[in-house]
């Protein structure tokens, strides 16, 4: 993950916002949805587009330095819920059954 966010930041630095915003939309809906929702991909879009790039680069250093927890959530003995769609790409519906 660590590699990929540097990665992600450089390629914002270098290319803009606006190929950040179109790799993310991509990420987080479905193939279909393309055609059915695109209203709301290109709201998503605006919304990442408005958010400063600065911010955008420290949400991201934020993240790569975060570890892998997915491992450890039978650990956990309340009850919870993990939701993933059939064509989730970043919560992988496999990776949400092993919980």
């Amino acid at each position: 993950m660590y590699l990929k966010c540097l990665k992600t930041i450089e390629s914002i630095h270098k290319t803009g916002e606006e190929k950040y915003a179109d790799e993310s939309i991509k990420s987080l809906f479905t193939p279909k949805s393309f055609t059915s929702k695109k209203e709301e991909i290109e709201d998503v879009k605006e919304m990442i587009l408005k958010t400063p790039e600065q911010l955008i680069c420290n949400i991201l250093t934020d993240l790569s330095a975060h570890k892998e927890t997915c491992s450890r959530l039978s650990e956990i003995k309340a009850p919870m819920l993990i939701i993933a769609g059939k064509e989730d790409i970043i919560t992988l519906p496999a990776a949400a059954r092993l919980s």
